[in-house]
């Protein structure tokens, strides 16, 4: 993307380095669900190559409602998007 910008900059052309607000939230939104592909995967190739003398531990959160593991914001997170806070805020008011 910097490089694209760059190319952009040394032909006048400004106008293809503007981004919107939403598209960066929509390119980091794909960056990091890439990131967590990447990290069970290499998980998985590691788990095939060394057979079970490894052990590879998930440090990340898990959410408090439906139990997945999440990549956190803060470090006081519990749930992993705002449904399952809202369906755990519900299902508390029952």
């Amino acid at each position: 993307m910097i490089t694209h910008q760059i190319e952009c900059l040394e032909r006048g052309e400004l106008d293809k380095m503007v981004i919107t607000v939403e598209e960066l939230r929509e390119k980091i939104s794909i960056f990091q669900r890439e990131a967590r592909q990447n990290v069970d995967a290499m998980a998985r190739y590691m788990r095939h190559r060394l057979g079970e003398a490894i052990e590879i531990v998930d440090t990340r959160p898990t959410c408090a409602y439906c139990g997945d593991p999440f990549t956190a914001q803060r470090k006081t997170a519990k749930y992993c998007s705002t449904k399952c806070r809202v369906a755990a805020h519900r299902k508390g008011n029952e």
